[in-house]
């Protein structure tokens, strides 16, 4: 394996390659404290703001197109390559034998429900989405697809102005897999993501072989504020907006003579669920 430290990037952190199997950088990364790969919106944003050439070639991502049988393509935000090790081996057996991963059934129907589930929501909140087509095709910066990859409205503004050629009328091609190949059998196709060259469309890229082989994955370590911010806004908070709203009220109560001041207690105990 090869690895190395490209750069660090302000307003994303430090930028590490890796040059492997796709079961080998999973692993490297998670080593180094990155939970996975880069996904397409991560890699706009190397290219938009990093300075090495590097972050401009084709690179693998985290996410996943998710196939079946006479039905429509989805692509999960988080591949469950990367989150299942034993199954990304098994993807890359399948790659080593000329053949896309085929895994249950249940594993497209579960992404199923996850897209459904989510098809109200704003693409740039979706777990997994449902393509509008099968075959090969162009999304524009405006498309629920382009929301969906590139999450940032920013990065994406910026991305398809600096990157994509306007005499492709301002898009990015979509290559699936072989809709045949797909209907040839009964089982869920798992592949990856590689998201290519900003010089070659910047293409989204299902079809792809080589999981297998040393190919490109760059993973993104925060820095330290960040990391920090993340932590706090997601630790769980031992009380709710109603709460306060409730001993806010109480205590002005108190305040205009209205409440008696043992009322006082239920203030106390709740400033001691902060203490502790």
């Amino acid at each position: 394996m090869r690895t190395k430290l490209i750069e660090e990037i302000k307003g994303l952190g430090k930028v590490y390659l890796a040059i492997a199997p796709f079961d080998e950088q999973i692993k490297y990364f998670n080593s180094i404290g990155v939970k996975y790969p880069v996904n397409v919106n991560q890699i706009a944003y190397m290219r938009l703001y990093g300075t090495n050439n590097v972050l401009r070639e084709g690179t693998r991502t985290c996410q996943a197109p998710i196939c079946f049988k006479d039905s429509p393509t989805i692509v999960a935000r988080i591949s469950p390559l990367v989150t299942d090790l034993n199954m990304c081996k098994q993807a890359i057996d399948f790659h080593r034998n000329s053949q896309y991963p085929q895994f249950e059934e249940s594993i497209y129907a579960q992404y199923e429900k996850i897209a459904n589930a989510d098809k109200n929501k704003k693409p740039e909140k979706m777990k997994a989405i449902i393509l509008p087509k099968r075959e090969d095709y162009r999304i524009d910066s405006e498309s629920k697809e382009a929301r969906f990859f590139l999450e940032n409205q920013e990065t994406r503004k910026e991305y398809f102005k600096k990157f994509i050629s306007e005499g492709l009328n301002g898009t990015i091609p979509i290559l699936q897999i072989p809709v045949k190949t797909i209907d040839s059998q009964n089982k869920s196709i798992v592949n990856y993501l590689w998201f290519g060259r900003s010089e070659y469309e910047s293409s989204l890229g299902f079809r792809d072989w080589d999981l297998g082989g040393d190919c490109r994955a760059f993973g993104v370590c925060e820095g330290t504020e960040g990391a920090e911010l993340k932590k706090f806004s997601e630790r769980k908070l031992p009380y709710s907006q109603r709460e306060i709203d409730k001993l806010y009220k109480l205590t002005n109560e108190v305040k205009m003579g209205n409440k008696l001041p043992k009322t006082l207690e239920k203030v106390l105990t709740f400033l001691g669920k902060l203490k502790g």
